[in-house]
């Protein structure tokens, strides 16, 4: 019986060992990764979206969480205004969405816009099962709890239609696995990298040398707002967030780079006014320099991400890159 115990325990030792080695290694691997680092500029903006497709809120500081930026009891978008029957909305249907304001009072989330009373939504209500709805967020569906007829009937008021709803991810609810996206040109997302009501990744990335070099070929400049990042990123070589790999803000804060972001017609939409350009700008100028080959007609400005390590940020954090293992070129850039 002691000879079993003993084999037992040199068993568990040996197995013991060898999970240190591998932790050490993996941890030591990132390590000597993160040596090859460089300060590529710093946080100048950070954005977020309480309800998807609303106006942005300004921030000094917020945490970047896996489910998104958290700030003062919100997430970034885990509000979400959808039609009768579950599928999302955006200013892609609905450009007027751009101005509806969101502030948060106490545990009230307040929306305004031009013409309505305040609307007042629970930060944390509760989670009803009777309230569920199962909802559609491109391909993937989620469930999200129902905020009630009084907020329906509000958002169909603003919007001029029937039975639009507006709808609820919980923290603690399930979240959309965005490793299950089909992409034509690959799906860098990990297991445990997860997203509310995002479009795909829980954060996106801009830059502000990106953002001038378009306004440099424009007749008329737009703003960081048309894009809808959550971090703008002071740097001085344009499009270089195309080259990261991950990225590093302050002492803490990683994130990983998943792919070029993909653009459409929202950005078409003024964030003052709430109307599409007639001229199809900033979008038709983007499809004639920032095309890449696997990325169809659709062209590519900033970058979508995910945390690695959760922490806090505030604007002027430094933020530091590691590059990708390719070359500018293979990117395959096709003008026309």
């Amino acid at each position: 019986m002691l000879g079993d115990i003993s084999s037992e325990g040199k068993t568990f030792m040996t197995l013991l060992g060898i999970t240190a080695y591998q932790v050490g290694i993996a941890v030591w691997m990132k390590w000597k990764r993160w040596q090859s680092c460089e300060a590529v500029g710093k946080v100048v903006g950070i954005l977020q979206y309480p309800v998807k497709s609303c106006k942005a809120v300004q921030l000094k500081a917020a945490r970047c969480t896996y489910q998104g930026l958290y700030f003062d009891g919100l997430y970034d978008r885990h509000w979400m205004i959808t039609q009768a029957n579950g599928d999302f909305i955006t200013q892609r249907q609905y450009p007027k969405m751009a101005l509806i304001t969101t502030s948060s009072h106490g545990d009230k989330l307040c929306l305004d816009a031009p013409g309505m009373e305040t609307l007042a939504l629970p930060i944390n209500p509760p989670v009803d099962p009777s309230k569920i709805r199962s909802c559609r967020v491109w391909s993937d569906r989620i469930d999200a709890l129902d905020c009630g007829d009084d907020a329906g009937a509000w958002v169909s008021q603003y919007l001029v239609n029937e039975g639009l709803r507006i709808v609820f991810s919980a923290s603690h609810m399930p979240k959309r696995d965005i490793t299950l996206e089909d992409k034509p040109w690959g799906n860098l997302a990990q297991s445990g990298d997860v997203s509310a009501f995002s479009d795909w990744s829980s954060f996106m990335i801009l830059t502000t040398a990106s953002i001038h070099d378009l306004n440099e070929r424009l007749k008329e400049p737009i703003t960081v707002e048309n894009f809808r990042p959550n971090l703008l990123i002071e740097n001085s070589i344009p499009f270089d967030e195309d080259e990261w790999d991950a990225i590093q803000i302050g002492d803490k804060v990683v994130l990983r780079c998943l792919d070029p972001c993909t653009r459409c017609v929202l950005t078409t939409v003024n964030p003052k006014t709430g109307i599409k350009s007639p001229e199809g700008e900033p979008l038709n100028t983007l499809k004639k320099f920032r095309l890449f080959s696997k990325y169809g007609t659709s062209p590519c400005f900033g970058v979508n991400a995910t945390p690695d390590i959760e922490g806090d940020i505030r604007v002027g954090d430094k933020v530091y890159a590691i590059r990708r293992r390719v070359e500018r070129d293979n990117f395959c850039k096709t003008d026309i």
